[in-house]
């Protein structure tokens, strides 16, 4: 996958999660978002500097 496709994706679906937590606005659904946001980013950073 290139990487502005991958970027795309990342974002998208940053967006899209963040707006299904925000509409639950439940504490442990914001936890694990954020857990889950830290993985990918720190997924695709290392991914990316291989």
């Amino acid at each position: 996958m290139e990487e502005p496709h991958l970027l795309a994706g990342l974002t998208a679906g940053y967006a899209l999660s963040l707006a299904v937590v925000y509409r639950f606005d439940e504490p442990l659904l914001w936890l694990g978002w954020a857990v889950a946001a830290v993985v990918a980013s720190g997924a695709a950073l290392a991914w990316l500097n291989r």
